[in-house]
């Protein structure tokens, strides 16, 4: 059953509001014309306390520390799904979006607040990487291959590891080799083979 919201002229002539459960409108329509009364408007209400539960829910679950696997790329579809309710809700009843609206628009700023520390870490990391990177491309041109582990850059080209290998993980791949780290909260690798980095998100 469908609740729906009308506006309806009874015999003395007077518009009120009331509230109807139906099936359709068609049928509420003609159930209401065979009592009498004369439609002015009818508008489907949209049951929304359920949907602002889940997304509070998530909201509350997500935005606070969004470093589980599915947390990120979840609370981005979960926000895109929320926006089009939102907008739905909007053309119905732009009372009842105020809630949804308000839940949306906090994971939209986590997901912005996020992508900012994301990119600030990025930056920050590179050049400190680059030091290795660079040490090991020298490496291979003396060598013909890249070391099996980066303890062999020392002491000739490099003097000794920088603190920042502490959170690289190299693994030799074939000819080349992934330099791996965390940039919270994203996993991101150097590919040797493509010479960039790649931004591994949870899903």
């Amino acid at each position: 059953m469908k609740k729906f919201r009308c506006v309806v002229v009874g015999p003395e002539g007077v518009a009120e509001t009331r509230f109807f459960e139906s099936k359709s409108k068609r049928a509420l329509k003609e159930e209401l014309n065979g009592a009498g009364l004369e439609v002015v408007s009818m508008v489907e209400e949209v049951r929304i306390v359920g949907g602002s539960v889940v997304l509070a829910l998530l909201c509350l679950f997500f935005v606070p520390n969004p470093l589980f696997d599915t947390a990120f790329m979840s609370l981005v579809v979960v926000s895109f799904i929320g926006l089009l309710w939102v907008l739905s809700l909007l053309s119905r009843n732009p009372k009842r979006a105020v809630i949804p609206g308000i839940l949306v628009l906090l994971m939209v700023a986590k997901i912005t607040v996020t992508q900012g520390a994301f990119g600030a870490g990025l930056r920050d990391m590179k050049p400190k990487a680059q030091v290795i990177i660079d040490a090991l491309e020298n490496y291979r041109s003396v060598h013909g291959s890249y070391p099996k582990r980066l303890e062999h850059l020392v002491p000739r080209f490099l003097a000794a590891l920088p603190m920042e290998s502490r959170s690289l993980s190299f693994f030799p791949r074939g000819e080349g080799y992934q330099l791996v780290t965390e940039v919270e909260p994203f996993t991101v690798i150097y590919q040797s083979e493509e010479r960039r980095w790649l931004t591994r998100y949870p899903t």
